[in-house]
């Protein structure tokens, strides 16, 4: 095993390629982490309330609506987790405050062991995440999460390997914050707490357009764009990273746009309908279905 002392000492570090072994190992135990949330919080709680499991969709390598409910507690548990852990390590930072400061002596930063530790983490969740998806390939949104985590995965292997870790922890705290409030929607709507559903959606709603379509682009894409050094942009490496930025740029406006589907069916409907599936795709083809029903 690669021995990082100085991380271990909570000394600075200069990210380094073989890091990213950790991560590999790391996701491993954070799918048995996972797991054991799952079983023993959920489940129970899952049943206590009346969700039903179901053999004969579970053997079609489906997720039932048990599995659902639990997927959707540990997206919360993960979520919640990192972005106050994200939150408290760069509070301190300086690039938090002032993002030209992500391009301070690049690339020639060394970084804390409390930020070593959170970005490895941070990439294990979604190697986890990869691995538990492939057991659900039938899943009708399986081709936009398995973009999603690639691009994420690669997006954050690149940012060490380049050492442009800043704007990536800026880029994880961003993306962290708005997930929370839509695991919480789908929760409280499983537990049957209406009010709790629609008020966490329209919190989901107003951080999602807050975070993905304004911090994002116009705060962290623009800084890229217009005050990286300029030499940066001779690299192969950060190349490909704000390819994949803009890609990711690219997701979050395709989700808007079904998102916005969503907000309108609730507006017509008066309630929020959600089979509790993982993207915006899965939650506008049940809304479609409940219009027809209501026509």
């Amino acid at each position: 095993m690669i021995w990082m002392p100085d991380v271990f000492h909570g000394s600075l570090v200069y990210p380094d390629a073989s890091h990213l072994f950790y991560s590999v190992v790391l996701s491993v135990i954070v799918t048995f982490v996972r797991s054991s949330i799952e079983s023993y919080f959920w489940e129970p709680l899952g049943i206590r309330n009346g969700i039903q499991s179901s053999k004969a969709i579970e053997e079609k390598n489906q997720l039932s609506e048990l599995q659902y409910f639990k997927e959707c507690g540990w997206r919360f548990v993960h979520h919640t987790t990192l972005f106050v852990i994200g939150i408290f390590i760069l509070l301190d930072k300086p690039w938090l405050w002032n993002i030209d400061e992500c391009w301070t002596n690049l690339p020639n930063q060394m970084i804390s062991a409390e930020v070593w530790w959170y970005y490895i983490i941070n990439l294990s969740v979604y190697m986890s995440h990869i691995y538990t998806q492939m057991l659900h390939r039938k899943r009708k949104d399986f081709v936009e999460m398995f973009i999603h985590h690639v691009v994420t995965i690669l997006l954050m292997a690149l940012s060490w390997v380049s050492n442009t870790v800043r704007i990536g922890t800026l880029v994880l705290v961003v993306h962290d914050s708005a997930d929370i409030f839509m695991e919480a929607a789908r929760i409280a709507k499983f537990l049957k707490y209406p009010r709790i559903c629609n008020l966490c959606f329209g919190l989901f709603f107003i951080s999602w357009i807050v975070s993905r379509l304004g911090i994002f682009p116009f705060h962290i894409l623009k800084n890229i764009w217009f005050d990286a050094p300029i030499e940066m942009f001779g690299s192969p490496i950060i190349s490909s990273l704000i390819l994949l930025l803009h890609i990711l740029l690219g997701l979050h406006l395709f989700w808007t746009y079904l998102i916005l589907r969503i907000l309108y069916s609730f507006l017509v409907l008066g309630k929020l309908e959600d089979d509790s599936r993982s993207t915006p795709t899965e939650l506008v083809e049940d809304h479609n279905s409940n219009v027809k029903k209501a026509n």
